[in-house]
């Protein structure tokens, strides 16, 4: 594997050992652009991107000019993920017996990202299998082509949305593109709990939009519908405070609770997270469904170091060219698992002990590819306190999630992307007691 710290590139080649007859890990420090040596062994590599790709990864195609899938980020920045598809500090796995010894006490020195290129393939995991099926299935569409069991064109209300498909019924529709025109504005007393809806995140975990409202409760009597947005409470704005705030404030507040609430206006390009298997089945079938769940048993097979995964089938994403996640760290950090079925997605990470002021509090920062992008953002990414993988379909990469992190999903696919994620479920005490 490679990996590259704060004191350069490092290389860990595996020899074997005649004198303890076991395989040892020796570290080739890189000396010149596309030269790593180890003085004690004799020993140094001389390989350029082809000649890598092709003795570490048979078969699979060097990663295209990040230029085109993320056009408003700074070259200097997409320059330094060559030939690797990697920036700054983190590690590339090259063979599948590293993946298993090694991912866990990676992932917890939090010390970036870990990719693995190929990955499904390497690891034989179900759905390497299916991965064509899933490219050509998906070929030229977008998340909304896929998606919607009735007709609803776009753009239209989230309201109709949430009625038109149970993929976003059962996920999360991430808001941050809607359009608030004032026409559906409106304000609402609430004057008995409970108040009967169930709401989500307006974004990752800012803001709030009602997912459902029960038929006869306070809150629909009061006029508030499935896909409205609070926008305010008792007068005081929450548009894009964070929904443990939000949810402090409608649970403590003096009754009656005055609400001023809108529909918001949905179109492309679209981004849906945490959704369950089913999404996968309706855009590409139940082959590539059935595929996608074995990954967590296989994987709890896998790895050493990781005897259950907490959750039964992993969580789904797709979004169009374009959108992203907003940049924040886990409520509950673990090492993160991510593999990627169709697209380019781009994976940003920071160190919590250097953010810069503007993204400090995490008030839903996005680096989307397309833009915009702030000066002070574009700075941010060229930086060394940033390190960025770029990942495409049967790549993995595992990180540790209590670093600051978030991702963005290239132009220029052949459809929308889609992944999907895990917690491994390691004890985050195991990092603590490391440290």
């Amino acid at each position: 594997m490679m990996r590259r710290r704060q004191d350069g590139e490092v290389l860990l080649a595996r020899h074997w050992d005649k004198a303890a007859e076991d395989w040892r890990e020796t570290e080739l420090r890189q000396v010149e652009p596309n030269v790593w040596a180890n003085d004690t062994l004799e020993v140094a590599v001389a390989m350029d991107s082809v000649e890598a790709w092709a003795s570490l990864f048979p078969g699979i195609q060097t990663y295209p000019r990040l230029e085109a899938c993320a056009p408003a980020w700074p070259t200097s920045a997409l320059r330094q993920m060559r030939p690797w598809s990697l920036k700054g500090i983190g590690t590339v796995v090259f063979d599948a017996r590293t993946f298993k010894e090694q991912v866990v006490d990676l992932a917890l020195d939090a010390e970036g990202p870990i990719l693995f290129p190929g990955g499904a393939q390497k690891l034989g995991l179900a759905y390497a299998g299916v991965l064509a099926d899933i490219q050509e299935k998906l070929a030229n569409s977008s998340v909304w082509d896929n998606l919607w069991d009735t007709e609803a064109p776009l753009p239209t209300t989230f309201n109709k949305l949430l009625r038109s498909s149970a993929a976003v019924r059962e996920g999360m529709l991430d808001l941050g593109l809607a359009k608030f025109n004032g026409r559906t504005r409106r304000a609402v007393q609430l004057g008995k709990r409970p108040f009967g809806w169930e709401y989500a995140p307006r974004l990752d975990s800012h803001g709030a939009a009602m997912r459902s409202v029960d038929p006869g409760g306070t809150a629909e009597k009061a006029g508030v519908r499935a896909g409205d947005v609070i926008l305010s409470i008792d007068g005081r704005q929450v548009f894009n405070s964070h929904i443990d705030e939000i949810e402090k404030q409608l649970m403590e507040n003096q009754l009656p609770i005055t609400l001023e609430i809108e529909q918001p206006v949905v179109g492309a390009p679209l981004y849906l997270r945490e959704a369950m298997p089913g999404m996968l089945g309706r855009m590409c079938g139940d082959e590539a469904e059935e595929a996608a769940c074995e990954v967590i048993p296989e994987m709890e097979g896998l790895i050493d170091g990781v005897n259950q995964i907490p959750e039964q089938n992993p969580f789904f994403f797709a979004g169009d060219g374009g959108t992203g996640a907003s940049f924040r760290p886990d409520n509950l950090p673990q090492p993160q698992v991510c593999h990627v079925l169709n697209g380019m997605t781009l994976f940003g990470f920071g160190d919590s002990n250097s953010l810069p002021s503007f993204c400090r509090d995490f008030t839903e920062i996005k680096f989307l590819p397309g833009g915009p992008l702030a000066k002070q953002q574009a700075d941010y990414l060229a930086s060394s306190a940033v390190s960025i993988v770029a990942c495409r379909p049967g790549d993995i990469v595992v990180f540790w999630g209590g670093q600051p992190y978030f991702s963005a999903n290239g132009l220029g696919s052949s459809g929308p992307m889609v992944s999907m994620f895990y917690g491994l479920g390691v004890d985050a005490g195991l990092r603590q007691a490391g440290e």
